[in-house]
């Protein structure tokens, strides 16, 4: 058995060196290929992508770092990958190649963090001690005190600031007066209703596609709810301006509340909703009473085109003092009750046309506060 064994190694043994000689030869000249990398001579494995067959020879390039905002290093090698060159045209990290081919290799870029942003706040709340408006406009309104606001821009990794770039300064609570000069838009408004010259008004309103406010005394509109609805139905805004039109800067606290408490529930009853804006009669206001009310929720509107409707000036004086004034937020004072309104009415589709003819947008109050922003 041992014989016959040997026997057979010796027949065979010659093949097999023979198939092992050919096979090493196949494998040194077609698969371990000579090449030039970066102007050594190399023999690498041409049944590899370009990335392996040169880290198995330790000739792969490092990748780039990553650096902070700040140009110092974060992290080893998470920058650009290396680049390479296969006879002069740049190749993919899985690209093969062939005998005798040129290949050049660049090392990755250092790369910086990406930069995030991001809003924050600074500064302490500041109570108000002022006696005083802040500023100067048709509209009173109550702002509280917030913080102040700054853009931040930092490293994404690292959260290193960058910059930063104040967007708001820190405000104390205060009574603010502003004029919205932002866009080309107007504010209709009629006090002292609603009377039987309301409809009229309502009906022009309709037929040039405008928008008003209407600051209503609330013993005028008790027994004429259907008016305060007929407002609201058509998109009108609806206001406060007291109960019996008396001067809220000459009467007590309590006699001020119940003005306008009174208003606002025949307003809500018709309505809905509770009245937000007030004006208040004859503009007749201070600080102090500008202060109680914005802080207890109202809004404050006066004007800036006064028409004098109410002495009953001609149709074109009154057409006149609108057209002529005309501005960016502009707040049209005008009557549709509290005497003889005919002049006014005949004057109203002139108004409108002009204003129109002008470019300008019919806004209420509201819309006149959003159109700013």
């Amino acid at each position: 058995m041992l014989y016959y064994a040997l026997s057979m190694l010796k027949k065979i043994a010659p093949i097999a060196i023979t198939i092992i000689i050919f096979a090493f030869l196949v494998f040194r000249f077609f698969i371990m290929i000579p090449v030039t990398v970066n102007g050594e001579h190399q023999v690498i494995n041409s049944t590899m992508g370009i990335c392996d067959a040169l880290k198995a020879i330790s000739k792969w390039p490092k990748r780039g770092n990553l650096l902070d905002i700040e140009g110092n290093l974060y992290k080893k090698y998470r920058g650009s990958q290396p680049t390479v060159y296969i006879n002069g045209k740049k190749a993919g990290l899985k690209a093969r190649v062939s005998r005798n081919d040129n290949i050049t290799t660049l090392p990755g870029k250092d790369v910086k963090e990406p930069v995030a942003e991001k809003i924050s706040e600074f500064g302490e709340l500041i109570p108000t001690s002022s006696e005083y408006y802040n500023g100067s406009g048709a509209l009173i309104m109550f702002e509280k005190a917030h913080p102040g606001k700054k853009l931040v821009r930092f490293g994404k990794y690292s959260k290193k600031t960058e910059s930063e770039k104040v967007i708001s300064q820190p405000a104390p609570d205060a009574v603010v007066r502003k004029d919205f000069k932002q866009k080309k838009v107007v504010a209709l408004t009629f006090d002292d209703g609603p009377s039987q010259y309301t409809q009229q008004v309502l009906d022009i309103l309709d037929k040039y596609d405008a928008l008003a406010t209407f600051f209503v005394l609330g013993e005028n509109a008790k027994d004429n709810k259907d008016l305060l609805k007929a407002e609201k139905k058509a998109g009108h805004l609806i206001a406060n301006h007291t109960y019996t039109h008396i001067y809220l800067n000459q009467v007590s606290d309590e006699k001020m509340r119940k003005e306008l408490e009174d208003t606002n529930d025949i307003i809500k009853e018709a309505t809905g909703k509770n009245a937000t804006w007030l004006r208040p009669p004859g503009g007749n206001l201070d600080y102090g009473v500008s202060s109680k009310l914005t802080g207890g929720g109202f809004k404050i509107a006066m004007w800036n085109i006064d028409t004098n409707d109410w002495k009953k000036p001609a149709p074109s004086v009154i057409t006149s003092e609108v057209l002529d004034n005309l501005h960016n937020g502009a707040v049209v004072l005008m009557h549709d009750g509290g005497g003889n309104r005919d002049n006014t009415v005949a004057a109203l589709p002139e108004i409108l046309q002009g204003i129109k003819d002008k470019g300008y947008k019919f806004v209420t109050l509201d819309e006149l506060v959003k159109a700013d922003y």
